[in-house]
């Protein structure tokens, strides 16, 4: 195989194998915290602060977060983060999404917060990650598990 010929090979599979280190891989998300910020006659306003870890060699610029939370398997509330994040390579950062919907379905569960028992919730979405060609990507975005009444009266953290 003549020089030039293998040079451009090489070339070639370092190109495509860079390209492949740049698509990054989705953050993981945990839940960390729920609590109810007010409630009204026709609304409840919660907090739910998620952690994002970013498992890739390079930062991510999260440009926004679409979301969903479903409790006991009731969809109480659905929004999109207001602020960009950018969390560092092997770091994680917090993203606090307000949460507002209605209390007609929060009193669909009051009967299991009065009891003070646990609650599966469910976080589902997207997470718009921001950048140029290959690195812009939306990946999608599913927390579930277990929350305790106590942490939606404002008594406790998960």
């Amino acid at each position: 195989m003549p020089a030039p010929l293998r040079i451009l090979l090489i070339l070639m599979f370092l190109l495509v194998g860079g390209c492949a280190t740049l698509r990054p891989e989705p953050p993981e998300v945990s839940l960390v915290g729920l609590q109810v910020q007010e409630l009204t006659l026709s609304h409840v306003n919660m907090l739910a602060e998620l952690s994002l870890f970013n498992p890739n060699r390079i930062g991510l610029n999260i440009e926004q977060v679409d979301y969903a939370l479903s409790l006991n398997g009731i969809r109480v509330s659905s929004g999109k983060s207001l602020a960009p994040v950018k969390v560092a390579a092997g770091e994680s950062a917090n993203v606090t999404l307000r949460l507002s919907g209605s209390y007609l379905k929060i009193l669909q569960l009051l009967n299991t917060l009065q009891k003070g028992d646990e609650l599966k919730y469910l976080l589902d979405g997207a997470i718009k990650v921001g950048g140029l060609g290959v690195l812009g990507r939306t990946f999608p975005l599913r927390e579930e598990g277990m929350i305790s009444a106590e942490v939606l009266r404002g008594v406790a953290k998960p």
